[in-house]
């Protein structure tokens, strides 16, 4: 029982879960990668309620994972790696909005516009910034709560869009 007692001791020292959950699973790598997926999916379903693309891209980065341990064509500690990556590429992704000086919602209206590659090479990072910061602004002042009207309520957004 050392190991669970160490494991135990990085939870609390502010280790990640995923970092704990890899360490207690190694001797069972299909544990490890069942757990890895798992934790990752609901990242992603957490992520997706408010930045639909970055959602949509770490999905599929997880799929592709996934397939190739399916299909075989790697092993399940290459996969497991992939997935650790994954995760420190979501935790980037974190720090990136804030490294761009953007709110949670203004990082999903910005990531949206700079989907669009040849938005980011016309109008650049500061204006896309520009955008996203008053598109966020323009939806909180003209939502309102009344879903019988939906449709126009969509319009109004529209016309201030």
């Amino acid at each position: 029982m050392p190991s669970e007692r160490r494991t135990a001791r990085r939870a609390r020292s502010g280790c990640s879960l995923l970092e704990v959950a890899v360490e207690w699973a190694t001797p069972e790598r299909n544990l490890a990668l069942e757990l890895l997926e798992k934790l990752l999916n609901d990242e992603i379903k957490r992520r997706s309620r408010s930045n639909v693309v970055q959602a949509r891209s770490f999905a599929e980065m997880l799929d592709q994972s996934i397939r190739l341990y399916h299909n075989r064509t790697v092993a399940v500690a290459e996969v497991i790696a992939r997935l650790i990556e994954l995760a420190k590429e979501m935790r980037d992704a974190t720090v990136r909005g804030e490294e761009l000086g953007l709110a949670e919602e203004e990082l999903a209206f910005y990531d949206a516009l700079a989907v669009n590659e040849s938005a980011v090479t016309v109008l650049g990072d500061e204006t896309l910034r520009t955008i996203a910061r008053e598109l966020v602004e323009t939806v909180r002042r003209n939502v309102t709560i009344d879903w019988s009207s939906r449709h126009v309520v969509t319009g109004a957004c529209t016309c201030y869009l």
